[in-house]
């Protein structure tokens, strides 16, 4: 009986893509995790969040810059973040936007590489669109 233990096993797991951001683009954030994302496990969270510069504490203090809230999300460190004032929360989506939004050191090299490839991908569309 009782629900899924907090960091629990996400109940999307696996089901978005897992976004790739400029080396270094979380640099001196500080985040804490508290209850179950929706398609990463805990270990994988603080895995990507470290891959791109940024650091992964425990709690909340001062030094904390995002909440990552999950379901079940911890009382005590919600009441925490709401009460510094100053620590934004974010769900999943909105750290893989805020990854997404730094570009990619290989989209970059994609871009220069493929630019007629990708040009072509978007003609058909707008084609379709007229007819």
């Amino acid at each position: 009986a009782g629900g899924a233990a907090p960091g629990g096993d996400p109940p999307n797991r696996g089901s978005k893509p897992t976004p790739r951001g400029r080396d270094g683009c979380l640099e001196g954030l500080a985040f804490v995790i508290s209850g179950t994302l929706d398609s990463l496990n805990r270990e994988e969270a603080s895995d990507l969040i470290k891959r791109h510069g940024g650091r992964v504490t425990g709690s909340v203090s001062g030094k904390t810059d995002y909440l990552l809230v999950g379901m079940q999300c911890g009382r005590s460190k919600y009441n925490k973040a709401k009460e510094l004032g100053k620590v934004t929360l974010m769900d999943e989506d909105g750290l893989f936007a805020v990854i997404r939004a730094s570009g990619s050191n290989d989209e970059e090299m994609a871009e220069a590489e493929e630019a007629p490839a990708a040009k072509a991908e978007v003609k058909p569309p707008a084609a379709k669109a007229e007819v």
